[in-house]
């Protein structure tokens, strides 16, 4: 399916391998997005829909599918539905074994094939042609007919319910697009299938929910028998999601704020992974989604609906998680001890207030409750009930929602979720989406060996109390790669090197401005911040984002010299203490005001824009001014076209000047930064003090 160049495809095949040999069966399944950059209605901004977003998913799957497997089966499913919400929100998916084996021998849906003439015959027909195919097969169909008089077929074991629950079988569908669809509830309309027209119109029948993969299978043979003996042109497939187990797979298209989500089906090995991964960019790309986004200024940035992945096994009970408990308790450890896991593939959006928090991050009773969790479950052999509830209280986000957690353990072995609890995964959830397929891949490798090597060798080291440190040493990516390096030389160590793969993960972030000044170089380089949020989490946790301040932005200095002397840098004004990273490099990082929200902290307070900086060393001497928007004022044409435009708007943002050395700045006090930091917000306060 996807043409993956030699080098990618050894290391993943020799990944594959290394498991294979050491009896390790671990499943990856993801959700990349993707969204239509060159728009800027709301549904491709914050709103999960609306504009054309529908019908560029039906396009995405629709190109997909032939890439999957042979004859699929396109079910068009009820999504899920949030609170505040009329309707489900729309979901388009593929059914598929995994074997290539076709799923569907029906006529195809109009998506697929649309017909060049109309239904031969109606919904009434294709019920009695289904019935007579299932009393062939030896079951016992009862006809009869829905609240608003549509045919409806009740089949095994709800036969039994129908005669003793009748209004279970006469409800209305959960899965109508209207204000009259009730509250979506597993139960409703299960062994029923329901026939109509579609709104396009098209012949549709509803599916019931069946428990069994063998069971659904069974039905859709019987299915597509009644539907070719009519002769129908197309037939449309819905009703509720089909079950799954290790012979099938579903993958899904669903809408999220601002985004494309494409739900990937668990894939049991990573070169599976991989060809399924370049299989959704490709139709992505061929449906004029993208998996980043440029801002008008030409700042790139990912495609804002998050890049999860999530690691299984074949059934719940052969998930590592549940074969070999301390892998959890081993990925929490390392995680916490190596902050780059958390950060360095992390959304733009981070900290306590994001998406995905550290446990670190939240209310710091809970952390500590985490160590000693952490500990009595590695004094026992701890089954998946008991590691699922000494966990789950504490991986949770600031409100103590289990969902909005870096480690999402909601579906491990989770009681209150029936039919999706207790499924042996574990989602992390911190990751951003990746421009590119190869880096997706790499990232799922790194997690995959690291589960490995949890497997293999358990890590009981004790967990690390980073404090202020975890955001202010963290943040800048220099001390980040570092520790990402500490993770890739312990798999290493392990037998589980990832090859060509590491250079795809320690890609640092590209540079904001690159000067030289003799032999010496500057580099400066985005790094990371951590917002806040704006108000009470309460009042916020029904909504799909949460309220933050993003106006604070902190950049990385870092000087290249080959004598060891980086002369001085100044920012705004103020000296920046650099420190030595090792014998030609050296570094700090400033935080500055980016814009002046509203709404929005610190009211009154000016933006640092343009952020101006000078570099001297000896009698030289570079003034470089980082604007914010086009240097002199004035607005873009519109969004960039493509990736050169966007480069060509960051450039021309920064404004460098070489001339004579200037004079001293000013020394920031010492209680006034931090170790590896200097907070320019602060500063201003301080000059009627000095």
């Amino acid at each position: 399916m996807n043409s993956a160049p030699d080098p990618i495809r050894e290391a993943v095949m020799r990944q594959d391998a290394e498991l294979l040999s050491r009896g390790l069966r671990i499943w990856i399944g993801g959700e990349p997005t993707f969204t239509l950059r060159s728009s800027q209605e709301p549904a491709w901004l914050c709103e999960a829909e609306g504009s054309d977003k529908e019908e560029r998913a039906r396009a995405l799957l629709v190109a997909l599918m032939p890439r999957l497997s042979p004859r699929c089966a396109l079910f068009r499913s009820a999504g899920r539905r949030y609170p505040g919400e009329e309707h489900p929100r729309f979901c388009y998916g593929a059914y598929f074994r995994r074997n290539g084996a076709p799923t569907w021998d029906g006529p195809p849906d109009p998506l697929l094939a649309p017909p060049s003439n109309n239904s031969p015959c109606g919904p009434d027909e294709l019920r009695d042609a289904l019935s007579a195919e299932l009393r062939v097969q030896g079951a016992d169909p009862q006809a009869f007919a829905g609240p608003k008089g549509e045919p409806r077929l009740a089949y095994g074991r709800t036969l039994k319910v129908l005669a003793e629950h009748e209004s279970l079988c006469m409800r209305l569908s959960p899965h109508l697009k209207d204000k009259s669809a009730p509250a979506f509830d597993e139960a409703a309309g299960k062994g029923v299938f329901v026939f109509s027209f579609s709104a396009e119109p098209y012949l549709a029948v509803e599916l019931p929910g069946f428990p069994l993969v063998r069971d659904l299978l069974i039905a859709l043979r019987a299915l597509s028998a009644a539907a070719n003996r009519l002769e129908l042109p197309s037939l449309v497939l819905g009703g509720f999601s089909p079950p799954v187990d290790e012979s099938v797979a579903w993958l899904t298209v669903t809408p999220d704020p601002g985004v494309v989500e494409v739900n990937l089906a668990p894939a049991p090995d990573l070169a599976t992974f991989w060809d399924w991964t370049g299989a959704v960019f490709a139709a992505a790309e061929a449906t004029g989604l993208s998996a980043e986004r440029f801002r008008f200024n030409g700042q790139a940035a990912d495609s804002g609906g998050g890049g999860q992945l999530t690691f299984g096994g074949p059934s719940p009970a052969e998930s590592p998680f549940v074969l070999f408990p301390h892998v959890l308790t081993g990925l929490v450890r390392a995680v916490d001890r190596h902050p780059s896991l958390s950060y360095w593939f992390s959304t733009e959006c981070l900290g306590g207030a994001s998406q995905g928090p550290r446990p670190d991050e939240g209310v710091r009773e809970r952390f500590e409750e985490l160590a000693v969790a952490l500990d009595r479950l590695d004094l026992c052999q701890a089954g998946p009930d008991l590691l699922w509830g000494s966990l789950a209280p504490l991986l949770v986000d600031c409100a103590g929602n289990p969902h909005r957690a870096e480690i999402n353990i909601e579906k491990l072995w989770n009681p209150g979720l029936p039919g999706r609890g207790r499924l042996g995964l574990v989602e992390l959830r911190a990751l951003r989406m990746q421009p590119v397929p190869e880096r997706q891949v790499a990232i799922a490798a790194l997690f995959r060996a690291l589960l490995a090597r949890l497997a293999t060798d358990p890590l009981r080291a004790p967990l690390v109390e980073w404090g202020s440190e975890l955001h202010d040493r963290f943040a800048l990516p220099l001390l980040l790669q570092a520790d990402l390096r500490e993770v890739l030389t312990d798999l290493s160590d392990h037998g589980l090197g990832l090859g060509v793969l590491e250079a795809l993960l320690l890609e640092p972030p590209q540079p904001v401005a690159h000067v030289e000044c003799g032999q010496a170089s500057l580099e400066i380089s985005p790094a990371l911040e951590f917002w806040p949020l704006l108000g009470d989490v309460a009042s916020q946790e029904t909504q799909g984002a949460r309220l933050v301040d993003s106006s604070a932005a902190r950049i990385q200095l870092c000087v290249s010299a080959p004598d060891g002397d980086p002369g001085t840098v100044a920012v705004q004004g103020w000296a920046v203490p650099l420190q030595a990273f090792d014998d030609r490099r050296s570094f700090a990082g400033v935080r500055y005001r980016a814009f002046a929200p509203q709404p929005g902290l610190h009211p009154g307070l000016e933006s640092h824009d343009p952020l101006l900086l000078t570099w001297a060393r000896g009698n030289e001497g570079v003034s470089i001014a980082l604007h914010g928007w086009i240097p002199g004022g004035g607005p873009y044409s519109g969004l960039p076209e493509d990736a050169a435009e966007a480069a060509r708007r960051r450039a021309d943002r920064v404004v460098v000047q070489r001339g004579p050395r200037q004079s001293a700045a000013r020394e920031v006090p010492l209680h006034y930064r931090t170790q590896y930091c200097v907070d320019l917000r602060r500063l201003p306060a301080l000059r009627g003090a000095i």
